[in-house]
């Protein structure tokens, strides 16, 4: 696919500065989750890309991710805030895990089988 077929537009709707993370979905590529500096995570849809299908505020949240099935969102901020596992269609909380004074540098679930995304790897410093 060549990147001028993804929407050049889905990032000018309001809430959507200073972006810190981004990813799009593997289950449905016209949607992709954003976070902010303002803390507030959005999933946007290419069919209408200046109003998001959901928001949840996330504090201080830099880092953002899909699961490898499409069904969960993962979100975490900065040291001593609450790592979220987060349902993709509404943002809804389904599980969270405080981390205490560490630095995540990257996270995403463990595949162990084919639609199954039952483990969690946490890369910190």
């Amino acid at each position: 696919m060549r990147l001028t077929e993804r929407p050049c537009t889905i990032f000018s709707a309001p809430g959507s500065f200073n972006t810190a993370d981004i990813d799009w979905s593997p289950k449905n590529s016209e949607k992709l989750i954003s976070t902010n500096a303002a803390g507030v995570m959005h999933v946007w849809s290419s069919r209408s890309p200046r109003t998001p299908v959901a928001s949840q505020y996330i504090y201080r949240s830099t880092l953002a991710s899909y699961s490898k099935d499409g069904n969960a969102v993962l979100a975490f901020g900065e040291p001593g805030t609450t790592f979220r596992v987060l349902d993709a269609s509404n943002l809804s909380r389904v599980y969270e895990l405080p981390i205490h004074s560490c630095k995540v540098k990257a996270f995403d679930f463990v595949q162990r089988r084919k639609y199954d995304s039952s483990a969690l790897a946490v890369l910190q410093d």
